[in-house]
């Protein structure tokens, strides 16, 4: 690489109230992130001089005590990998500070031990309210002799798709009874219902563009839900609301919201995210949007004579590691997604009267730290049977036994 190409942070000096970063060039786009990639953190820095930045802390999230923020910059396509000058690298590292930075792995890392601004009461509801009976199946549809295969879209995660999976582990077999032309994966459906998104500048994005990531993430700036259902011609929608229980949505503009997930947790697109409204499962105003989105979707699938044709997953996270291990570390987590697909089941529930419920609430089957499903070992990867009982549930609903 030519030096007169390369990116250096030439100093990075330290105040009672900002962060300013100097470098030798300033031709892109900076902001901080969240080490955790899982962690919705984004603050774009603001451009003081021809080649400084800086970061005031009073723009850090209300309610964070502890954070670390690692350093990105990119151009409009890709992520770009800076040199960090010797003495920045070598001045001492002052924990004891409320703020201080250090360099991990040719990074700088921006490091909050404690934050002064008030922490947000919170404003997760309470899940007493929300109550499922178990297995619902829409005795008032009446349907004669049905053709295999039938055509299946999904809107869900490993919990929905897996069970349409031929290797042995699922259900080798699934191909005689069922295709999947369709697949919203790691989507919510407040975002899949809201606004589409104006302008095209996501296809600049190459970490967005590889097949196995634009075949999912493309529906989140369409919004064209309805027409790809439509196109499909699928005759029922296999769903779970893991997305919308896990997934932060983000407000780019006025309902046009986009899906925290792990597709956008890996992508410089990330910088955009910065300083936009961004709503928490399990929080108010996320279940308000959620509730409107269900609306809405039925609503829309009632002219498509697909209302009765919905069945919607209950599956829970498994507190169990193995048969003689718990998630220890994972298990506050554990409790408020399953507390959160209370909630969401329940709404969905009442708001298609119509949809089939398959109730894995309790079940014998347990993670599987030997799951084949990308990601490996994971509160929502189970065992095999688990996939081959939700299999053989399917089936009873739609060829009614």
């Amino acid at each position: 690489m030519a030096f007169e190409n390369m990116i250096v942070l030439l100093d990075a000096k330290l105040y009672e109230d900002r962060l300013v970063l100097y470098f030798n060039r300033s031709d892109f786009y900076i902001w901080l992130e969240n080490t955790n990639k899982h962690i919705l953190e984004v603050y774009e820095l603001t451009k003081i001089n021809d080649n400084a930045f800086v970061f005031y802390f009073s723009n850090l999230l209300a309610g964070y005590v502890q954070s670390s923020l690692k350093l990105s910059l990119s151009d409009n396509s890709d992520r770009l990998y800076y040199f960090i000058d010797d003495q920045v690298a070598k001045d001492p590292l002052k924990e004891d500070m409320d703020v201080y930075f250090k360099v991990n792995d040719h990074e700088l890392v921006c490091v909050i031990n404690r934050c002064n601004k008030p922490i947000l009461q919170n404003d997760f509801l309470e899940c007493g309210n929300y109550e499922i009976v178990g297995d619902r199946a829409n005795s008032t549809e009446q349907i004669g002799y049905i053709d295999a295969p039938v055509k299946i879209g999904v809107i869900g995660t490993c919990f929905s798709r897996s069970i349409f999976r031929s290797d042995e582990y699922f259900n080798p077999n699934y191909k005689k009874y069922f295709t999947v032309p369709l697949t919203f994966f790691h989507s919510s459906l407040i975002s899949l219902m809201s606004m589409r998104h104006a302008g095209q500048e996501y296809l600049l994005v190459n970490d967005l563009l590889p097949d196995q990531v634009f075949r999912y993430i493309e529906v989140e700036f369409q919004k064209n839900i309805k027409e790809l259902i439509s196109l499909s011609e699928v005759k029922y929608l296999v769903i779970d609301n893991y997305s919308d229980a896990t997934h932060k949505v983000i407000e780019m503009n006025d309902n046009n919201m986009l899906t925290y997930n792990r597709y956008f947790a890996e992508s410089i697109y990330k910088r955009k995210f910065s300083g936009k409204n961004a709503f928490t499962p399990g929080s108010e105003q996320h279940i308000i949007q959620y509730r409107e989105s269900v609306r809405n979707f039925y609503s829309w699938l009632q002219t498509m004579n697909l209302d009765k044709k919905i069945i919607l997953l209950g599956c829970r996270l498994s507190v169990f590691r193995s048969s003689t291990e718990l998630w220890q570390s994972k298990m506050d987590w554990i409790n408020q997604v399953n507390s959160n697909l209370d909630i969401y089941d329940s709404i969905f529930l009442e708001e298609c009267p119509c949809a089939h419920y398959i109730d894995m609430r309790s079940t014998n089957w347990i993670s599987d730290v030997n799951t084949p499903i990308v990601g490996g070992a994971s509160p929502s990867h189970y065992q095999s049977e688990f996939y081959k009982e939700i299999y053989e549930k399917i089936k009873k609903v739609i060829f009614k036994g």
